[in-house]
């Protein structure tokens, strides 16, 4: 039985990890990721 997975998490390089580690198990799939990006308008830090 495969479980099918949907990474989400605002750090990339967490992402990237997750998928390395889904694709070492047969079982998980991962189906989908967020692609869109944050937007920081009027944020004193963006």
């Amino acid at each position: 039985m495969t479980v099918r997975v949907l990474l989400v998490d605002d750090q990339q390089l967490v992402r990237a990890g997750l998928r390395m580690l889904c694709d070492t198990d047969a079982t998980l799939e991962v189906v989908g990721r967020p692609v869109t990006e944050t937007r920081r308008s009027g944020s004193p830090t963006g």
